[in-house]
């Protein structure tokens, strides 16, 4: 293998270790907009279930929905 070929070899290994190592970095910034989203339009559902009686107030759905709401903000502004 020629050194030219050697070195190539190199920068390209290193260049995809690279975007891995950062990834975690990267894909946060870029899913937590729909992320939030989704949550908003649920926890929104289930407001309209609990008004209309299909769902008692206080449930379940609603304190997992609240307990991820606060993981997602507090989770990602802390990184």
């Amino acid at each position: 293998m020629r050194p030219m070929e050697l070195y190539n070899l190199c920068r390209a290994i290193l260049s995809i270790l690279g975007v891995f190592l950062h990834l975690h970095r990267l894909l946060p910034r870029t899913a937590v907009p729909y992320v939030s989203t989704a949550l908003r339009e649920t926890l929104k559902e289930v407001e309209r279930a609990e008004a209309i009686g299909a769902i008692p107030p206080g449930s379940e759905e609603r304190r997992t929905l609240e307990r991820c709401k606060d993981v997602a903000v507090k989770g990602w502004t802390s990184g």
